[in-house]
């Protein structure tokens, strides 16, 4: 039994995925990780957009900070919530809501587009309003033509990138006897527009086994924040402080262990 292509005069023995069958799978592949790290929207087919130009979009648009190439941009129409979610590092990079714009028609596919000039530019496409045939680079792909239709079908009014709000503030301390790794952490944390550090500092005690989070808030859209750094850190959720650690002014406590 061979495994492996099968050919007889030179054609496959089984049909080659379609593009519209490819998005798909993108599609749950995306929806399937994503779901590992936060509670998705129910009863909202999503639009799957992938980053390909990552530094011009953190340069128009906050909500891009930390993004890399091939980060994967879910957008939930019916509940106006988008993901920023990136495969390669395994965790959210961001998350927010929708704000409702024009659409503006690009070639045969029309794709979300703000105002020309506003900071909150296309998510979609790097095309002017006022000039649809302009030159500039997409900055975005979406994943397949039946993604674009679930955008001009979803929704009346399509969406500029999400403004998330929510702003989670951490502290940072080194449980582990690895010296930098609390900087080098809060560094990484700092990255993503949706936390802020405010403060680095060594725990009580250097041989935690496990990475803890004290979380302190019960804000809905910050607690969504705090879930995906736990998992994002491979840590576990702590409801009090551990034995000798000082409370802290943050909205989180990120304790650093061996794992």
């Amino acid at each position: 039994m061979f495994i492996g292509v099968l050919a007889v005069g030179g054609y496959y023995l089984f049909d080659k995925p379609t593009p519209e069958e490819k998005a798909r799978e993108e599609l749950a592949a995306a929806m399937a990780s994503v779901g590992e790290l936060m509670i998705l929207p129910e009863g909202d087919e999503p639009v799957l957009a992938t980053v390909t130009d990552a530094e011009t979009l953190i340069k128009q648009q906050a909500f891009f900070t930390g993004a890399v190439n091939g980060d994967q941009l879910l957008l939930f129409p019916r509940n106006l919530k988008a993901v920023l979610y990136s495969p390669s590092r395994k965790m959210i990079v961001n998350m927010g809501p929708i704000q409702q714009q024009p659409q503006v028609a690009v070639g045969n596919d029309q794709i979300p587009s703000a105002p020309e000039g506003d900071a909150s530019r296309p998510y979609g496409a790097g095309k002017s309003q006022t000039n649809p045939n302009d030159s500039e680079q997409i900055l975005l792909e979406f994943n397949g033509a039946s993604q674009n239709s679930n955008i001009q079908n979803e929704t009346a009014n399509s969406a500029s990138v999400p403004q998330g709000s929510a702003i989670l503030t951490a502290e940072i301390r080194n449980g582990t006897g690895k010296n930098g790794l609390a900087s080098q952490i809060a560094e990484q944390i700092s990255g993503n527009a949706g936390y802020k550090v405010l403060k680095v500092t060594d725990a009580h005690k250097k041989d935690y086994s496990e990475t803890l989070v004290v979380n302190k808030n019960r804000d809905v859209e910050k607690l969504q924040l705090v879930n995906s750094l736990i998992a994002a850190l491979g840590g576990r959720a702590a409801s009090e402080l551990p034995s000798g650690e000082k409370d802290t002014e943050a909205d989180i406590l990120v304790i650093l262990g061996g794992n």
